[in-house]
């Protein structure tokens, strides 16, 4: 196998990264949607690395495996437009969504008008009503110039669907605090010492995105199955429940990334004699339960290696995304 990516045994470097992302582009950011291009996912991401460094100690599989996950959704991993974030969990870079790449996911169903989030502070007119005559009502104390720095003491989502349909959630403050108190590591650590948490610097967005995710995870708002993946991980990695590295998310491995390169270079190594044949059948049932472009490429990276017939594969993988552009009226690529 070739070593031309990255070295093996060491630590990543910008360069090595730079360099990895910049020559397998096409493989990597193939699935990003028309207004982000790979030059610019590129740039984000190596600025996320400058900015964290300890990005360069993660595994090169979790770090581009991350990398391909959030371009398969289209989020930038920036933390300006608060999209997603690559997180270091000692040697795992995981995926991690903002609150507003949750509701940009949720945007992209096709199934929503819009999405408001708004937090009621002290002297706001507020109130709600549950039942058969669900209601909400908010008429922010603008009039009042201390507004901003008055206690919050609600936030809540709105969601209202193209057919018409509503749905929204209200937790209240004293909800928020006793989930991020139970459920919060990073509070919990912070709380002992520097108080240097999101929670602690950021409460409105980490409640925002506390509320949009219960949404998300009781199916209260239409999300893709990936998107409901990304929320049920981010908010049982932050419990604490598991470690990143026994998550079910997709994994770019750096053999699978050289093996492309190899490919598209002419050069790719004779593959290895199977003798034990390919289940094409399983194959071809695996690609029909996908909805996703997502999820097509994480049965073709894993049958990619063991499959005796790559063009026939590819042949198979192909159609399948000819057929899902089809379904949801996808462009086809030019």
């Amino acid at each position: 196998m070739s070593n031309q990516i990255a070295t093996r045994s060491g630590q990543l470097s910008i360069t090595t990264v730079r360099e990895t992302l910049n020559r397998s582009k096409e493989a990597m950011f193939a699935a990003l949607p028309k207004h982000i291009t790979a030059d610019r996912m590129i740039r984000v991401v190596l600025n996320c690395i400058q900015h964290n460094p300890k990005l360069l100690k993660c595994t090169e599989a979790s770090l581009y495996g991350a990398i391909v996950e959030a371009a398969t959704l289209g989020l930038e991993t920036d933390g300006i437009l608060g999209q997603a974030y690559l997180i270091p969990y000692g040697n795992k870079c995981t995926l991690i969504p903002g609150y507003k790449g949750l509701i940009r996911l949720a945007r992209n169903s096709g199934e929503i008008s819009t999405i408001q989030m708004e937090v009621v502070r002290q002297g706001d007119d507020f109130r709600y009503a549950l039942g058969l005559e669900a209601d909400l009502y908010h008429v922010p104390n603008d009039g009042d110039p201390d507004r901003e720095s008055k206690p919050i003491t609600y936030v809540y989502a709105v969601v209202k669907m193209k057919d018409g349909g509503v749905q929204f959630k209200v937790w209240s403050t004293a909800r928020i605090d006793a989930h991020k108190e139970k459920y919060s590591q990073a509070w919990q650590r912070a709380e002992k010492g520097a108080k240097d948490s999101p929670w602690h610097t950021n409460w409105d967005v980490m409640a925002k995105k506390t509320v949009i995710r219960d949404m998300i995870n009781r199916g209260e708002v239409p999300v893709s199955i990936e998107a409901q993946r990304l929320a049920m991980r981010d908010e049982v990695i932050d419990a604490g429940v598991v470690q990143p590295d026994a998550l079910d998310v997709p994994k770019l491995t750096l053999d699978t990334i050289a093996d492309d390169l190899e490919a598209e270079n002419g050069k790719a190594e004779p593959a290895e004699e199977k003798t034990d044949g390919t289940d094409w059948e399983a194959i071809d049932a695996a690609l029909a339960e996908c909805t996703s472009t997502t999820a097509i490429a994480e049965v073709y990276y894993r049958e990619k290696e063991t499959a005796d017939d790559a063009d026939r594969l590819k042949k198979m993988v192909d159609a399948r995304k000819k057929w899902l552009r089809e379904e949801t009226g996808e462009p086809q690529p030019a």
